[in-house]
């Protein structure tokens, strides 16, 4: 009798062990379950990251390529801070100058474009005032101008809902930078949204050097 009550003490434990060593097999496979699911959807948003980076460095590569070695539209009509019209003509002809494109539309990049400002402000003091200039895509005029003020910008501000003729003019939300050359050809169009500190420095370093080329070849 007490062998045979062993014998069943032995099967029931060793049931007891089996069901719990499932138990817990089956909730550390649940566990490593909910990690590689969280896993992988982490790295589904990466790629997807990715992808989106690249479509968009792609798509700015392309409108920069699009947008140089045109010849600007002389005869958009532009407002300067007092709200008198004349044409692009009057205003960038002449000389090479440096036209920073800017919208008010809510959908570009405000750090961009502070960035840009303040970049700008800074070129200003190596190569003037005279060879900056804004031309805003703005909706009201006064609200250039009281970013002129926030900024403490010293070049001149311009507003323009013209179509410049450049590709990157089609968009919007787009803010650019480019170079108007004497000729009136469009130049080293930079396309800011979402673009890195480094590019910019990159950038301005080449712009810096363009027009201490150009003082010197006018000379």
């Amino acid at each position: 009798m007490n062998k045979l009550k062993m014998i069943v003490i032995v099967i029931i434990s060793n049931i007891i062990i089996i069901l719990s060593s499932y138990l817990i097999f089956k909730k550390k496979m649940k566990f490593f379950e909910q990690k590689l699911t969280t896993v992988f959807a982490d790295n589904n948003l990466k790629i997807e990251s990715y992808k989106n980076e690249l479509s968009n460095v792609f798509d700015s590569w392309r409108m920069e390529i699009l947008s140089n070695h045109i010849f600007l539209n002389e005869n958009a009509i532009i407002k300067d801070e007092d709200s008198k019209r004349t044409n692009l003509h009057n205003v960038l002809g002449g000389s090479p100058k440096l036209v920073f494109r800017i919208t008010d539309d809510i959908s570009s990049c405000y750090d961009c474009k502070d960035k840009i400002l303040n970049e700008l402000n800074e070129l200003s003091k190596t190569i003037g005032n005279e060879n900056i200039l804004i031309l805003g895509r703005y909706d009201k005029l006064k609200d250039l101008i009281l970013l002129k003020e926030k900024k403490q910008i010293g070049f001149n501000v311009y507003n323009c809902n013209d179509q410049l003729g450049l590709y990157a003019d089609n968009y919007k939300n787009i803010d650019y930078v480019f170079v108007v050359d004497e000729d009136f050809e469009s130049k080293m169009t930079f396309i800011i949204n979402n673009v890195s500190k480094e590019k910019v420095e990159v950038y301005f370093n080449k712009i810096d050097s363009y027009f201490k080329f150009a003082a010197n070849r006018l000379r």
